[in-house]
This record gives C-alpha cells, structure tokens and sequence, in this order.
C-alpha cells in the first residue's frame, strides 16, 4: 500500500528488494489488517489445523512421528494443488468428496462444528485487534 510520495519506481524498487520474501501484492491501506489476520498469522491457524489433524490420526492408532508427516505432506500437496489449479477451495473440496463416502462424512462433521464459521471468526477478530494497535 504505497503513500501518496511513493513514486512508480520507488514503488517498483521496493517489490523487486522484497521478491525473495515470497509473492508481493498490492493492497489498499484499509485492507491491511484483514490481510495480514490471514496471510501473517495464517501460518498459527495451519499449525493448529495439522496439530488437530495428527491428533485424530494419532487417537486412530497412528504413531505420532507418522501423523506429523502425512498431515504436513497432506497440507503440502493441497496448497500446491490450489495454487497450481486456480479452482475455487470449494470445487477442490467436491471433487474429493466421494457420494456417501467417507470425506464427505468428514466434511458434515466439521460442518456440523461451524468449522468454516469458527475460522472466519478467528480471521475477523485478528483483523479487529490488528485495528486497534
């Protein structure tokens, strides 16, 4: 979100210093908070999310170095696949939702939990706190 004094290729320069850092993008100043509630402290949702996935493996018998593992490559592979596919997180879902399956058994369980809901709000209430500093 470059100031009103920030030229073209001030602005250019910047993006390029940053570009090892990962994806830049230009954003307006009033959306700064909800993006960074998502993209920097995104990373401690995804580690409770694979820490909660390894868990339930683990309470299935899998050994707990194991569960790390496949959560961490699952969570790999998925992003990749979103990334590299440009499909809606939704149509992905689907698609491995088999009719009376068992992920769609999963997916109604966590539905059931308002787990959509519950992260959204965590998102929301990141973005207000950021507002507020």
């Amino acid at each position: 979100a470059p100031g009103a004094g920030v030229s073209a290729e001030d602005e250019a320069l910047f993006l390029d210093a940053m570009a090892h850092a990962g994806v830049t993008d230009k954003i307006s100043e009033k959306l700064i908070d909800a993006a960074m509630a998502l993209s920097g402290c995104g990373p401690a949702y995804v580690y409770q999310f694979a820490e909660a996935l390894a868990d339930g493996a683990v309470a299935c018998g899998v050994p707990r170095a194991k569960a790390m593992l496949y959560a961490a490559q699952m969570l790999r592979g998925a992003a990749a696949n979103a990334l590299a596919s440009g499909r809606h997180p939704g149509e992905l879902k689907d698609m491995v939702c088999s009719p009376a399956g068992t992920t769609i058994e999963a997916v109604k369980v966590l539905e059931e939990q308002n787990f959509r809901g519950t992260v959204m709000d965590a998102v929301i209430a990141c973005a207000e706190k950021s507002s507020k500093l």
